[in-house]
């Protein structure tokens, strides 16, 4: 735009040039509702929101040991138990909170782990590891996850016969891939149920050095 000044000797005239800054976006979490460790080993968990940055995070509820640094909880919990961590997410547009479902085991304890089959951004299920069909990797305070990723064929059914989210949702093992899904696990003995899905379906369970792997021949499993 053109601005011009005029008095009874001259007229000066100049350009202005005028940015409109989008509006800023309040935060929307977008890390997983839950997380679990083990006391005297080394933990993290990553928190995530969409929204305009800068995004800052407080948390409180925390365990003992553990703390909130930037976006991430990590530290060496020193304590078993079960905990809800409130974590926030502020910008200049607004604030969002979730209710972070912690678990600490005791290291004493038998290895366990519950892995439910869902989209990332599906509610998560209390006491559950989400596993929306990323490779294989550690997070969450174990190393799981698929041979090829498959994010893309995670499905939340929102079935009215779903007994509850568990059996709602699923990744399908055979969408135009041949996948498979592996947990690492220290040596013994397990006990793995599962619930397959497809009158097909012949899941076959395999027990590999330190990985416990599961293969499908068809159908889908969550």
């Amino acid at each position: 735009m053109t601005v011009t000044a005029t008095n009874v000797v001259r007229a000066v005239t100049q350009s202005l040039v005028v940015s409109v800054a989008p509006a800023a976006v309040a935060p929307t979490i977008t890390s997983v509702a839950t997380a679990s460790g083990t006391v005297g080993q080394a933990f993290s968990h990553s928190l995530t929101a969409s929204g305009t940055a800068p995004i800052t995070w407080t948390a409180s509820g925390l365990p003992a040991g553990l703390n909130l640094s930037g976006a991430t909880i990590t530290g060496t919990p020193t304590t078993a138990g079960s905990a809800t961590v409130t974590v926030t997410a502020r910008n200049g547009a607004g604030s969002a909170t979730q209710a972070l479902a912690l678990t600490v085991r005791s290291a004493t304890a038998a290895f366990s782990a519950r892995i439910n089959f869902q989209p990332i951004p599906a509610p998560a299920v209390a006491g559950w590891t989400v596993d929306g069909g990323e490779p294989y990797a550690a997070r969450n305070a174990l190393t799981y996850g698929w041979n090829v990723t498959v994010t893309g064929a995670a499905r939340d059914r929102n079935a009215a016969n779903s007994p509850d989210q568990r059996y709602d949702t699923l990744v399908h093992s055979q969408k135009g891939v041949d996948a498979r899904w592996e947990l690492a696990v220290p040596n013994g003995i397990y006990r793995c149920p599962m619930a397959p899905t497809g009158c097909a379906s012949s899941p076959v369970m395999r027990r590999t050095s330190t990985r416990c792997s599961v293969s499908l021949l068809k159908g889908n499993w969550w």
